[in-house]
């Protein structure tokens, strides 16, 4: 290990983190649509069980944790710099969560296809990332994905308290709360529901995350070849073996694996693939409206053909390769026409309660 040169690394961080969201989004893009088609169309066989969307969610959460340490170093000790962070947050990840819930909430008044009941304290509860169970008892939220928003709301809340410390310290005292809201699930019995969803052990992959982008900021670099092993070895235990998804060790079991792919990602030293770095970039920015979007897409094309007396069932690969597509593409639109504009309107609305603007390196500003 010796310690990454500024420029290079960053750029080459900002570029791996970017893919590495994309793949985790993908990865859960695959199995829903696969899922949809089973659930929907009462096809429980058409597909193989590509039961590797919790790998993509494991990925996502060392990634937040790595970002939050990597992109915040213009926060450690600032003035307002905790106020700073919160509102771009919610900025980033608000708009485009409370679009998609209300147009799951308007399809599921509209539409008999999807129809549900929910009572108001579950849809307050889903725009406020508050853990309710939906009627049927499960715990998640009415835009169903989003139930990794509520971890994610949690962990940023708690990192937010925490940049009044410089880095270092910041990094311990987050690990301090995650680690004593684990242990605090464990020991009070008969919790509420909505504490216990906060406690549960899959925020401790956020910690993995912290640390490996504390290594990172402190100089951490890794050759190739021990970088590659890591990503590979990480890759093959995460996706291949999906029995921890509903373990008590799922943090640990897979939180470790997408660890090490993260740490070879961005730690090691590879040469730049110009050619891909757009591609990379572009996913990995529509990575997060791909997430929330994607079950609009599939489901739409299940509806249209109801509607038309199309029997979709004898075109499962059209309708997956359709889907995936779509969806995609759809994201990307999204990103760009509604997304990212909103962002950059919200954030320059948002300078009068920040103070003096912030100016972020073009190599810091990478963002969940």
């Amino acid at each position: 290990m010796s310690p990454a040169s500024e420029k290079p690394e960053r750029s080459q961080t900002v570029l791996s983190i970017q893919a590495l969201r994309a793949v985790a989004a993908i990865a859960v893009l695959v199995p829903h649509i696969t899922s949809d088609f089973a659930r929907y169309l009462n096809q429980p066989n058409a597909f193989p069980d590509f039961a590797i969307g919790g790998a993509g969610v494991d990925l996502f959460f060392v990634i937040s944790g790595f970002v939050m340490v990597y992109a915040s170093e213009r926060l450690y000790q600032r003035d307002r710099g905790s106020l700073i962070f919160i509102i771009h947050r919610i900025i980033r990840i608000v708009p485009l969560y409370w679009l998609v819930t209300t147009l799951y909430l308007i399809v599921s008044f509209a539409l008999p296809d999807f129809a549900k009941n929910y009572p108001a304290s579950f849809v307050i509860g889903s725009y406020l990332f508050i853990p309710i169970p939906r009627p049927d008892g499960v715990m998640e939220p009415l835009v169903g994905q989003g139930w990794t928003l509520v971890y994610e709301m949690l962990f940023y809340a708690i990192f937010a308290c925490m940049l009044f410390l410089p880095r270092r310290k910041a990094v311990v005292a987050a690990t301090a709360a995650l680690i004593a809201l684990v242990i605090l699930g464990r020991l009070v019995p008969n919790m509420p529901p909505t504490l216990q969803r906060w406690c549960d052990p899959i925020i401790l992959e956020f910690i993995f995350g912290m640390v490996i982008g504390l290594a990172y900021r402190e100089g951490l670099a890794l050759n190739s070849l021990l970088a590659a092993s890591l990503i590979v070895f990480g890759i093959v235990i995460l996706f291949l073996d999906q029995s921890y998804q509903f373990s008590e060790a799922r943090a640990f079991a897979a939180g470790i694996p997408a660890a090490l792919v993260v740490l070879g990602s961005t730690a090691g030293r590879f040469p730049r693939l110009s050619i891909l770095a757009p591609l990379f970039l572009l996913l990995g920015d529509a990575s997060y409206a791909l997430y929330l979007f994607h079950p609009v897409v599939s489901r739409f094309f299940i509806l249209i053909s109801r509607r038309i007396g199309f029997d979709l069932t004898y075109f499962p690969i059209a309708y997956f390769l359709t889907s995936f597509v779509v969806a995609i593409v759809a994201a990307i639109v999204l990103h760009k026409c509604l997304e990212r504009p909103v962002t950059r309107y919200l954030r320059a609305r948002s300078k009068f309660i920040e103070g003096k603007p912030l100016v972020l390196a073009k190599s810091e500003s990478v963002s969940p």
